[in-house]
């Protein structure tokens, strides 16, 4: 179902993938462990459009960090970096490659910590009941002036328009809401963050060499569909950058 006003997607039924669902999922942990370098691109990505938009560093945390590669990738770009994940197996990996991701809730780290300058939520949102009162809380952690990340997939790329049934971003059994520009856009007004830019880019989608017919031709047509799409700037995938007034 679609919002007439602001865009935004809602699954219905809603989907049972509650936060219990991520503390003990192997399909995830796999994800992680396995496409390493996709997830490590994405993050990447993610840090150029921060240091480009926001240069000064500090304080970063990464809320629903998963296999920690934004952290990881923070700290190459001198930020004192932090993650916070509920998955305690995904915790206990990022600790084994030195970096400091904990499963602790939002007033744990206000308690704990200083303020943090930027927080970052990449593909997060979506798997979350009420996205709105997550950001409210996390403001509460974030120094004034700092900057809320959101690398989001979006509905409104040239690829899901043309081709749904052939976009992976489609994920009703895990998605409780799918995001357009626009649509994240009126999340951050309604949370009172004032936008510094939204970059339009494109999730990831190889050319295929291998499988029967029905596969190449469907995940062909979606890698090229995808290409058009960021090239013509309607990407599925969002970089929006806001700062706390």
């Amino acid at each position: 179902m679609q919002c007439s006003n602001c865009t935004v997607g809602r699954t219905l039924p809603a989907p049972e993938a509650g936060l219990e669902y991520y503390k003990d999922n192997a399909r995830n942990d796999d994800l992680f462990t396995h496409r390493a370098p996709i997830y490590k691109k994405f993050a990447e990505e993610i840090l150029t459009h921060l240091d480009i938009l926001h240069s000064s560093k500090g304080r970063l945390l990464d809320f629903g960090c998963g296999g920690g590669f934004v952290v990881e990738a923070a700290m190459q770009h001198g930020y004192y970096a932090q993650g916070i994940e509920p998955n305690l197996a995904m915790c206990s990996w990022c600790a084994e490659r030195g970096l400091d991701v904990t499963s602790k809730n939002i007033d744990q780290l206000a308690s704990e910590n200083a303020p943090y300058d930027v927080i970052i939520f990449s593909s997060v949102l979506e798997h979350l009941e009420n996205p709105f009162e997550t950001l409210q809380s996390c403001l509460r952690i974030l120094a004034p002036g700092g900057v809320i990340v959101i690398a989001q997939a979006s509905y409104a790329g040239l690829l899901p328009r043309l081709f749904p049934w052939g976009w992976y971003g489609w994920q009703p059994k895990e998605h409780f809401w799918h995001f357009s520009p626009t649509s994240l856009r009126k999340l951050c007004q309604r949370c009172n963050l004032q936008e510094i830019a939204l970059i339009r880019g494109s999730l990831h989608h190889p050319w295929f060499v291998k499988g029967n017919l029905d596969v190449l031709i469907g995940r062909n047509l979606a890698a090229l569909l995808a290409r058009l799409g960021n090239a013509w700037g309607m990407g599925d995938n969002n970089y929006l950058l806001a700062k706390k007034i």
